[in-house]
């Protein structure tokens, strides 16, 4: 069991985010993502943002953002 740290903010446009990430920095996978998501809130349908806007290349991930689907129906 991967050991994650969940960190719940407001974007820019006030929705509610989790960010998460892994204590030590990088390596984590979507299974470790959809795990501890289940775990921690006993499941859903989640958006997972990962920010590739600075262009270059990585070996691991280290953090990704996560919306609750529902919160994301005011924009479609």
């Amino acid at each position: 069991m991967t050991k994650l740290i969940m960190e719940p903010t407001r974007d820019c446009t006030g929705t509610m985010v989790q960010t998460i990430r892994s204590p030590k920095g990088g390596n984590l996978t979507f299974a470790d993502l959809h795990n501890y998501l289940v775990r921690t809130f006993g499941g859903g349908v989640y958006l997972a943002v990962i920010n590739a806007n600075d262009g270059e290349l990585v070996d691991k991930i280290s953090v990704v953002d996560a919306y609750d689907a529902g919160d994301m129906e005011r924009f479609l």
